[in-house]
């Protein structure tokens, strides 16, 4: 052990503890910075609500985007009888209805198949044309790499496979194109040189392709009127709707407002909006023992009573009976403000006059202040960065925190000092009584050396 480390120990020379003094004097000099280390826990607490409500309000804002949408309480929904005959899909906006649909033929895009070939090197030379397209064949092609030749020349407008056979226990390669347009309009038209490279591998038979499956058009009735498609997914046949043929047979198709969708939408914006203000209510709590950390805040409460007048209020220049949430079954359930949703109403009021429900959330009419507007209106003021009074407030609080942490970054240093002198002190002062002791003893042996011998 060292000389200073041996002096280190408290009360080697004095008898005193202390290191315990120095330790309870530093804690008497260390409640200021107690105190400042309480209250920058008490504005960290503070930020981290702001912050969090911020991050509430910014998801009820979000789920205000659809009713800005003018195809939001427009949707549509095209229910088949018969998904395995048809499928629709009705773009937002489509005239409602019910057709009866029937499905003759589907559309069929044509494949054509050559003879059964030898896996190995065809000894075949010369060109054939797909589509106005060349394709050269030279005499170390395979049927399979005849097929990746077709495949990489763009704009045949067919795709290659390969089918292998066994025949008499000798694997047998076949290849097989297929239009990737359905219909009679995507039908191939396969030619070739004087090599005949087509008509030896079996694709062309005298002349004419060797098809396996036929180009077909869809031919379907929509109220009893016929139609022919290339395609099997068709736009054209009943405005707004794109139909999907799926086989043959009869369906019925309802085209009907997206009442569910709608729904939907509206339940996600009560749920955001329950949330946001759940939070701020708890943030608020003022009770003895049990205070949020906003308690008292006039922003805070001004941006609780806002929210809730901004979202149940009535909308001024609206009909009567569809000038409120409540007028579509949206309503405070309790005292805390919290929406609740009648289904069974809001379904009625989306079903009979959707286009009313649209301008309670939204109306284009600069003169109407609707739901969604107010409170997209608010939200600015409120969580809008680098202005908004919530951004504002974090702003000003990170400030404050950093300010502290400063000052008790300085005032730890400063008691570091003060501890480390205390320290330094005491170590002397057990030096200078150590010396002292060891001086005194030396004398009394002096003395005692000193004293005639006793008889």
């Amino acid at each position: 052990m060292s000389t200073t480390a041996l002096w280190s120990v408290s009360g080697l020379a004095t008898g005193l503890d202390w290191r315990k003094i120095i330790d309870d004097l530093m804690a008497i000099e260390r409640r200021p910075i107690t105190a400042l280390e309480q209250r920058k826990s008490r504005l960290e607490a503070v930020k981290k609500a702001w912050s969090d409500l911020k991050l509430a309000l910014q998801a009820v804002d979000s789920k205000l985007d659809p009713f800005f949408l003018s195809t939001t309480f427009q949707a549509r929904v095209a229910a088949s009888s018969a998904e395995s005959v048809v499928m629709g899909t009705a773009s937002a906006g489509a005239p409602t209805g019910t057709y009866a649909i029937s499905v003759q033929k589907l559309a069929q895009a044509q494949v054509v198949a050559s003879a059964e070939q030898p896996q190995d090197a065809l000894g075949l030379a010369g060109d054939i044309y797909i589509n106005g397209k060349t394709i050269s064949v030279v005499t170390t092609d395979t049927v399979a790499s005849i097929r990746d030749k077709i495949n990489a020349t763009a704009g045949v407008g067919v795709t290659a496979s390969v089918v292998n056979t066994v025949v008499d226990g000798v694997t047998k390669s076949i290849l097989v194109l297929k239009s990737n347009t359905t219909g009679t309009a995507g039908a191939m038209a396969l030619d070739e040189d004087a090599n005949q490279v087509l008509t030896k591998l079996g694709v062309l038979v005298n002349g004419a392709p060797n098809v396996k499956v036929t180009a077909q058009d869809a031919e379907f009735k929509v109220d009893g009127v016929t139609i022919t498609s290339g395609s099997n997914t068709v736009t054209t046949a009943v405005p707004g709707v794109t139909l999907e043929l799926n086989g043959t047979g009869s369906a019925t198709l309802e085209v009907k407002a997206d009442v569910d969708g709608m729904v939907a939408e509206i339940r996600d914006f009560v749920n955001a909006y329950n949330d946001a203000l759940s939070k701020l209510r708890s943030y608020l709590v003022n009770q003895p023992g049990d205070a949020g950390p906003l308690a008292g805040d006039p922003t805070a409460q001004g941006i609780e009573r806002q929210l809730r007048q901004l979202a149940y209020g009535a909308v001024s220049g609206l009909p009567a009976g569809m000038d409120s949430l409540y007028d579509i079954g949206i309503s405070t359930t309790d005292k805390t403000g919290a929406l609740a949703i009648d289904e069974t109403k809001l379904r009625e009021a989306l079903s009979a006059r959707a286009g009313d429900v649209a301008k309670l959330f939204y109306s284009a009419d600069e003169a109407v202040k609707s739901v969604a507007e107010r409170l997209r209106d608010a939200f600015r003021l409120w969580v809008q960065a680098g202005t908004g009074l919530i951004p504002t407030r974090e702003s000003g609080l990170d400030s404050l925190i950093k300010d502290m942490a400063d000052r008790m970054r300085v005032l730890e240093d400063r008691l570091k000092l003060r501890e480390q002198r205390l320290i330094e002190q005491f170590v002397n002062l057990e030096r200078s009584l150590a010396v002292m002791q060891s001086q005194g003893a030396w004398l009394e042996q002096r003395l005692a050396a000193l004293q005639p011998p006793t008889e």
